[in-house]
């Protein structure tokens, strides 16, 4: 039961996390992972590059760490 409801609470704590991106940040963490579109897809549908969406996935994984570790 209580890892049940760590794992709620985990879920929650990454939600918030990802609500807390600024939009171009959220569109391509949802595309990418929600999506399972590659970063070359995300790119085409974006208008960016592939190196680009990297960048911006990078920058949004590390938002959502330090996000999960200041509210954890």
């Amino acid at each position: 039961p209580a890892e049940g409801l760590q794992r709620a609470e985990d879920r929650r704590l990454m939600s918030d996390a990802v609500e807390h991106l600024p939009r171009q940040e959220r569109l391509v963490v949802s595309m990418y992972y929600l999506d399972d579109l590659r970063l070359k897809e995300i790119g085409e549908v974006l208008g960016l590059s592939e190196s680009r969406v990297s960048r911006i996935l990078a920058r949004a994984q590390l938002r959502m760490r330090e996000y999960v570790h200041r509210h954890s």
